[in-house]
């Protein structure tokens, strides 16, 4: 058995080097380095915020039917949970960066630091990763057993979080 779990990972290893998509990540992830090197880090930063934005978009638009037909019809098809997650994360994620751009175009105002536009942002990603939790896998079309665990544990986790950091701040509203 650990002779063919060695001969599955070299194999896997192998495949991966060959792989295309593996070196134009690797080259195209390399080019913000080194653009890194020429521009400002404030530039790049709003720079790599847009293409999130461009991404974001393009995945949103792209699952948009997905995710509507998941919401409409969720309840009689199986597997409604992923399309509905990817959405919500990037929607989520784009409301983020949307919000990051407009706080320093606009001279890093106090209020937008205080705002619940961020924390709804939040709230509306870590329920898509319950989702993501849950969607059935690809094996079986049944979300795994270990999955509805994990929830369970990610859930009580960030509850416990969450009112660590809330219990600290009514503590010392200073923080």
């Amino acid at each position: 058995m650990f002779k063919t779990t060695i001969g599955n990972s070299i194999q896997f290893v192998r495949q991966l080097i060959k792989s295309p998509v593996l070196w134009i990540g690797l080259v195209t992830y390399s080019f913000y380095h080194l653009f890194a090197l020429v521009f400002p880090t404030n530039a790049m930063l709003e720079a790599s915020s847009v293409l999130v934005l461009i991404g974001g978009v393009a995945i949103i638009l792209s699952w948009g039917p997905s995710f509507v037909y998941g919401v409409l019809n969720g309840a009689r098809i199986g597997s409604w949970q992923l399309p509905v997650a990817i959405v919500l994360t990037w929607v989520g994620t784009s409301e983020r960066h949307i919000w990051s751009v407009a706080w320093r175009f606009t001279g890093q105002p106090e209020w937008m630091l205080h705002s619940h536009f961020v924390g709804q942002a939040n709230w509306l990603i870590f329920l898509s990763s319950a989702l993501y939790i849950v969607a059935p896998g690809n094996e079986t079309g049944q979300v795994p057993v270990k999955n509805w665990y994990v929830l369970l544990v990610a859930v009580g986790a960030a509850m416990f979080a969450a009112g660590a950091v809330i219990t600290a701040l009514v503590l010392r509203p200073d923080l």
